[in-house]
């Protein structure tokens, strides 16, 4: 890793920046510039990043990335590598402009759009979150920073670790505050709202409560709500979702609004909830798995906005194969992991504790078979189910008659066919 390479840059940004009078405006382009001509080559050498760390041991205000390593700081900005061992597919903006450039490994990386319905106080918005542009990135490309509204984004990491090095100002009020977005109608003040103490303190009641006392954890609940902001109940809600949304603690919009939270923003919480709850299950599962491709595929799942950029992701990867064939052979195999985490199971004792919950998703997938199909004809059976478009209905009626020797065999196909469309991982894809 060329540290002299970095301070060059640094300098010479420096420069540039002064004698544009430090306008952040000019920032994103400047750093754009800069990192497209760097020559860096980086390697992952856990040793020296170690050492680079602590020499300039600089603590962030917050942890962002897995493992923060400053490399270069100015009044004005500063360079930082950022190194991932734990993919997110959050959705969030910036309070600071600047530009990232991808070193190690590869990335899915998606532009939104947020149109604002509902500013419900400074730290929460309502409105819809729509994908504008989905890309993947590897080593090399560079990609622009633009503070505020003007970029909302998000940046899945694909390999373990990744890397990226980030050129960016130190932020500014204007700027903020800075939302993490959810694709249903959700923008809210995460990053700071979290390290609120009080916000903070009804974590750890929580995660206390629902270890011991699940039944008391409504009252408890509805009573904390009744001391913090409606903000700040989001962001509780959102951080401990997994236990609150599966254990069917906060599953209907009629619990938040019986404690006080506002009908259209407890349907949105909702709504955020039973999204974030399929990304989970497909995130546990692709976790779990160490196929690259099953991972890949997963990955796809998690962060492709439609059917049609999942086809052409497939298309991409496998130039030999119909992509929709290769979708429906996917999905086979992801249904196959209940079997070989079986045996990963009695071969590894340790990992019996929870792990089923990891193979929820291959688990739903597997109940949408119709009853009685042989394993030849499972990958038939989700090439038709995926369909394409408005001929859904057309493929399940051709599904019906092709695979099925009776009436009644179609008709379990079909319904079998309707069970998948509806799978809650699936539906922005599948619909």
């Amino acid at each position: 890793m060329d540290l002299e390479a970095i301070s060059k840059l640094g300098d010479s940004l420096r420069k540039e920046y002064q004698a544009l009078h430090s306008n952040e405006e000019h920032f994103t382009a400047l750093a754009v510039d800069h990192l497209q001509k760097l020559d860096f080559d980086f390697a992952w050498a856990p040793e020296l990043l170690a050492s680079v760390s602590l020499a300039n041991p600089s603590v962030p205000s917050h942890r962002f990335s897995d493992w923060p390593i400053q490399l270069y700081r100015s009044q004005e900005f500063y360079i930082e590598l950022l190194v991932w061992t734990n993919a997110t597919a959050a959705i969030h903006q910036h309070s600071f402009s600047g530009a990232f450039k991808v070193v190690q490994g590869s990335s899915f990386h998606a532009l939104y759009d947020f149109n604002a319905s509902e500013e419900v106080n400074a730290d929460l918005v309502l409105g819809d979150v729509t994908c504008r542009e989905f890309e993947k990135l590897s080593v090399g490309d560079v990609r622009p920073i633009k503070a505020g509204s003007a970029m909302t984004h998000s940046l899945y990491h694909l390999d373990h670790p990744s890397a990226t090095l980030v050129v960016r100002t130190n932020g500014h009020p204007k700027f903020a505050p800075q939302f993490t977005l959810y694709k249903n109608h959700i923008a809210v003040n995460q990053l700071d709202l979290a390290r609120k103490g009080r916000v903070n303190y009804c974590g750890w009641v929580l995660d206390t409560l629902m270890s011991v006392d699940e039944q008391k954890t409504y009252d408890v609940l509805g009573n904390l709500f009744q001391e913090i902001s409606v903000s700040e109940a989001v962001v509780v809600i959102l951080a401990h979702r997994k236990k609150l949304f599966r254990e069917d603690i906060v599953k209907e919009p009629d619990f938040l609004v019986d404690n006080g939270i506002a009908q259209p923003v407890a349907e949105a919480v909702v709504n955020a909830l039973e999204e974030l709850n399929g990304i989970d299950e497909l995130t546990e599962m692709r976790n779990l798995t160490s196929d690259p491709e099953l991972r890949y595929f997963l990955a796809l799942l998690i962060n492709v906005p439609d059917q049609h950029s999942i086809l052409a992701q497939l298309q991409t990867a496998y130039p030999d194969d119909d992509p929709l064939d290769t979708f429906a052979g996917l999905l086979v195999r992801v249904c196959d992991e209940r079997t070989e985490f079986a045996k990963r199971m009695l071969s590894n004792a340790a990992s019996m504790m929870g792990g089923t919950r990891q193979l929820d998703f291959s688990n739903s997938l597997f109940s949408c078979l119709p009853e009685g199909i042989e394993k030849r004809d499972r990958k038939s059976f989700f090439r038709h189910a995926l369909g394409v478009n408005a001929n859904v209905k057309d493929n399940v009626s051709q599904a019906g008659n092709e695979n099925c020797k009776d009436s009644n065999a179609a008709h379990r196909w079909r319904e079998s066919i309707d069970q998948f469309a509806s799978l809650h991982q699936l539906k922005r894809i599948v619909n």
